[in-house]
């Protein structure tokens, strides 16, 4: 069976998955893909959970394996995985936000961000300190699958961000969770009542003492910045609706602050 998806060909085969650029942004998508796949699979923290993969020209072939839909559909326990993620991490290594998201990036971004706000973002940014750890950048259900020998991997590391810190990852499932549930983005996620029911989120925050507040503020600048570097990136432009996406959780954002 194949699909065409985001302008590539994708050829799914018993225990391999083909994948084939047809445009220029694709192909340069596929070229970071693949960049991702090789940085993770020498990171001591994820090398592990990286599926078998191998590239040929432009062609990028992986290993296949159940996948899942939802968080119900998995038949392991999530906490399991970021358990076993975390005993790669060095503890109390921890670093100030500022240290790990480029703001520099977000203020070029020419969003609506005040001089109050600017500065109410420094100030937090210096204070609030979270493990520093590389990230896999886009984790979710479908993300996530369980390899031919049973082992849990992950796939599409696109984003993978060599300094950054896992803890958005696990906040991330968790707003992809309720996109998923509400047919929402991120954006509007994060905003979300319901984030309050991941117990497995608040375990892995008890951990270095930060609450959901904190993790919030870190994790909607890195994602303004992640996201929109990426879509630059590819497109060579930021797509329309994108500027007033951010806007719009910025204001939450000056809320939290």
């Amino acid at each position: 069976m194949f699909i065409i998806k985001k302008n590539s060909i994708i050829l799914f085969m018993k225990n391999k998955v083909i994948e084939a650029p047809l445009t220029n942004s694709s192909k340069r998508k596929l070229e970071e893909k693949i960049n991702g796949f090789r940085l993770a699979k020498t990171d001591n923290l994820w090398k592990q959970f990286v599926v078998d993969f191998s590239v040929y020209k432009h062609i990028f072939i992986s290993e296949r394996g159940r996948s899942f839909s939802s968080l119900d559909d998995l038949d392991f326990d999530i906490e399991d995985l970021l358990n076993e993620i975390g005993k790669g991490i060095e503890r109390g290594h921890l670093i100030a936000l500022k240290e790990i998201i480029d703001l520099k990036y977000l203020y070029d971004l020419k969003l609506s961000i005040t001089a109050d706000l600017k500065e109410k973002i420094i100030y937090r940014t210096n204070e609030i300190l979270v493990p520093e750890t590389s990230a896999h950048g886009d984790l979710h259900i479908g993300n996530i699958i369980i390899s031919p020998e049973g082992l849990p991997k992950l796939i599409d590391w696109e984003h993978y961000e060599a300094k950054s810190s896992y803890l958005f990852d696990v906040l991330h499932f968790c707003t992809r969770e309720i996109c998923n549930k509400y047919n929402c983005s991120w954006t509007e996620a994060i905003q979300n009542n319901e984030l309050k029911n991941y117990s497995f989120l608040f375990s892995e925050l008890r951990k270095y003492n930060l609450n959901l507040v904190d993790l919030k503020i870190g994790y909607i600048l890195n994602r303004i910045t992640l996201e929109s570097k990426k879509k630059f990136k590819y497109l060579m432009y930021l797509p329309e609706g994108h500027t007033e996406k951010y806007n719009y959780v910025l204001k939450y954002l000056d809320n939290l602050l």
